[in-house]
């Protein structure tokens, strides 16, 4: 499934016109354009392949160009990507040397047979996760040097979702049809995908329902903020609290329930909470997952009582739902069990397969499952690290925060951090803004949360 002409050309022309927008605007609003407008317009299923490098497509293109810009037009002061918290990602590489070395043996299973690999498939993981991870990660940290910046950069991350939401809201009556239009394929695989509770569930130019979800999420979180401290997300919408209950109405319309949960609890938080307490519950979240794996490998999550709770209070097909996901992924914890360390590494090597026909017996729909599998636990750490510590850390650091804006602007994106990192424990990562808003998070931790620093 090939998109068009026309999605080859964005793919191609996405960078110069982000270096284009550096040299006409500040440094946040070129930013900005080239990492959310890029997730939110991009084409899927297009990419550009060059010999010898991990081939170019919508997530890898994104960050790569918003660095270039930063260094090369908007010439700003070099910041070492393993400055902060994104040194834990040098955990990942050396996890990801030892997948190659230790995963050279061919597994058979009836006809099928899975290659084994080495260092050159090592390589092409690394510069993967350098592209998808790293530089995410890096343009958020080089970018979140004040208040202002970081006010400015949640303001316009709601400005792009409330344009959005013109056209998620026309795909709600339309079926999800703007991406076919447009780069002459659907998003998805299935169309089953795109109905939930008797309609559509729109995606735009997103590759899933889900992934539109969680960003909506994070968009509820900068209007809640926004309408907390009395700040205007666009000049000409003067009424900041009805801005974001126009926010959250869409969050109900894009009908998803872990969307719904999360920007229902975020919001409570941040509007009858402390910025104190929402940094506590957003680290305790963020300690979860990274303590997931550990909890899922010695069987001490409540895997019944849970199904039956969201049988109580949803319905049977949830439930099941639900269960086939804890069956499935107990089943591959299992086998990740076998190559703990580093993984089992690309081509399906860690997927569960019939020894008799070949056939695939399981469905990887977490991240951290899929993580877990692929680059085993150095790679998890080493990858979730990035997601997880700069909310820790922000946590310790919020008491050298002495404006009260600041707080409440910092509580709200470690609640963005927070629950976008949970919601990889029952779904992929679509996209790389959790890194990116995780960098945001870890830049202001370094430069303005440091002991020391006036804020």
């Amino acid at each position: 499934m090939d998109a068009n002409f026309i999605a080859l050309i964005v793919l191609a022309l996405w960078g110069p016109i982000t270096l284009y927008a550096f040299k006409r605007t500040t440094v946040v609003r070129a930013v900005a354009f080239g990492v959310f407008g890029g997730v939110l317009l991009m084409p899927n299923h297009a990419a550009i392949k060059l010999p010898a490098i991990t081939a170019f497509t919508k997530q890898t293109f994104i960050a790569v160009w918003a660095v270039v810009g930063l260094f090369m037009v908007a010439k700003v002061r070099y910041v070492s990507p393993w400055r902060g918290r994104g040194k834990w990602f040098l955990v990942a590489v050396v996890g990801g040397i030892g997948t190659g070395l230790t995963n050279g043996e061919v597994q058979i299973f009836g006809p099928r047979v899975v290659p084994g690999i080495g260092l050159y498939d090592s390589y092409h993981m690394i510069l993967a996760d350098v592209l998808q991870v790293l530089m995410p990660f890096w343009a958020g940290a080089i970018v979140a040097t004040s208040a202002a910046r970081l006010q400015e950069m949640l303001r316009l991350l709601a400005f792009y979702l409330l344009l959005y939401s013109v056209f998620v809201i026309a795909e709600l009556r339309l079926s999800p049809v703007f991406h076919r239009w447009v780069y002459g394929v659907n998003a998805f695989e299935d169309f089953s995908m795109a109905m939930r509770g008797g309609g559509y569930r729109p995606n735009v130019f997103l590759s899933h329902g889900l992934e539109l979800a969680i960003l909506q999420f994070c968009g509820v979180m900068s209007a809640a903020v926004h309408a907390k401290l009395d700040l205007v997300i666009w000049e000409k919408l003067k009424r900041p609290r009805l801005t974001f209950a126009w926010f959250f109405g869409v969050q109900v319309l894009v009908k998803s329930l872990g969307g719904l949960v999360f920007a229902t609890v975020g919001s409570i938080l941040i509007w009858f909470f402390r910025p104190k307490m929402q940094l506590r519950v957003a680290a305790a979240v963020a300690l979860i997952v990274m303590a997931y794996p550990a909890l899922r490998l010695n069987h001490m999550i409540p895997d019944k009582e849970i199904v039956e709770f969201v049988r109580e209070h949803t319905n049977e097909e949830r439930a099941g739902s639900l269960n086939f996901r804890f069956t499935n992924e107990q089943s591959l914890v299992d086998k990740s069990m076998r190559k703990l360390w580093f993984g089992w590494g690309q081509y399906s090597r860690a997927v569960l397969f019939d020894p008799v026909s070949g056939d695939e017996l399981s469905v990887r729909d977490g991240a951290w499952i899929i993580t877990l599998g692929e680059r085993g636990l150095l790679g998890f750490v080493g990858i979730f690290g990035l997601l997880v510590f700069p909310v820790i850390v922000a946590y310790r650091r919020l008491k050298h925060a002495h404006d009260p804006r600041l707080k409440r602007l910092i509580g709200a994106l470690a609640i963005i951090v927070a629950f976008a990192t949970l919601d990889l424990v029952p779904n992929g990562m679509f996209n790389t803004l959790a890194f990116f808003f995780a960098g945001l998070l870890d830049g202001v931790n370094e430069n303005v949360l440091r002991p020391g620093r006036r804020a």
